[in-house]
């Protein structure tokens, strides 16, 4: 998962910084975008595009995820602020 969403991220012109699917459930990322890119097309390129990739190459996964879905509709974000980057990839790489 980590390795599809480096690569949609480089393709969409974003930098995936860090990235960690915790739990098997969720996944926390930490992603440069420039800033004439939105929020809400930011998440909708890397969960439709990951699902199309992963749906592909592993077509069971369809069938084994309630209602054939890879996401939840839902996401949350967090700006940096002045959390300093080396924090914020601690957080995420926490095990």
């Amino acid at each position: 998962m980590e390795e599809v969403l480096k690569t949609i991220a480089d393709q969409s012109g974003y930098q995936l910084l860090t990235a960690r699917v915790h739990d098997g459930d969720h996944v926390h990322l930490f992603v440069s975008a420039p800033p004439k890119v939105s929020i809400p097309e930011m998440v909708r390129v890397l969960k439709c595009n990951s699902a199309k990739l992963l749906f592909e190459e592993f077509s069971m996964l369809k069938e084994k995820l309630w209602g054939g879905h890879l996401w939840s509709e839902g996401y949350a974000v967090r700006t940096a602020g002045v959390v300093t980057s080396s924090k914020i990839e601690e957080y995420i790489n926490r095990a």
